[in-house]
């Protein structure tokens, strides 16, 4: 599956910081004009054997705004005219490998996403770095009487190389600065489930 884009948005909202969010300074929301995006998306499965399967997607995204920021006095407030959309990567890459008999499954699953900047005029000292994450999941379908049938255990482990990364920015608005806008990702995280079905 393939797919290109080229979208043109009016009058888009930003929030901009005022201040350190913990002290209580909210964001203020204010019109930042158009923004541009554009991309290609590609997405593919590829089954190796009955039990085997490939995925892979990859998204490629340039966003840019095309205006300043100005208050009603026209002043410009931020230099956002031709600067990156914050919080948008230009790459993101995820791959499934997986392996399913009926009885016996599993899937290790690695995801990528490039770098963010979370300042409005594309400070280098604001970008959030690109991170890989790898998962792992596998489980066991229970049959032959009436207690097994229905019955599965399964294992998952979230973050399994146990990545040090920013999942999140924003939480406190945009600025020139971090302005406490950065959250970190989960370490790794393992966990156990049996369920049962009637």
């Amino acid at each position: 599956v393939a797919a290109i884009y080229y979208v043109t948005f009016e009058d888009r909202l930003l929030g901009i910081a005022q201040g350190a969010g913990i002290i209580g300074n909210v964001s203020i929301i204010q019109n930042v004009g158009g923004v541009t995006t554009k991309g290609l998306e590609l997405a593919g499965t590829y089954e190796f054997t009955d039990e085997w399967s490939l995925f892979g997607s990859y998204s490629y995204n340039d966003s840019t705004y095309d205006d300043d920021v100005r208050n009603s006095l026209g002043v410009v407030v931020q230099a956002t005219g031709g600067k990156a959309v914050v919080n948008a990567p230009e790459h993101l890459f995820k791959a499934d490998l997986s392996y399913d008999n009926g009885s016996l499954y599993g899937k290790l699953s690695a995801a990528y996403t490039g770098d963010r900047f979370f300042s409005y005029v594309e400070s280098p000292n604001a970008i959030a770095d690109g991170y890989t994450v790898v998962d792992l999941s596998g489980g066991y379908r229970f049959s032959g009487n009436e207690f097994l049938d229905g019955l599965e255990v399964q294992l998952n482990v979230s973050n399994l190389m146990d990545e040090e990364f920013i999942s999140t920015v924003g939480t406190n608005g945009f600025g020139t600065g971090d302005r406490q806008t950065l959250m970190v990702g989960s370490p790794r995280q393992v966990f156990a489930t049996i369920r049962k079905s009637f």
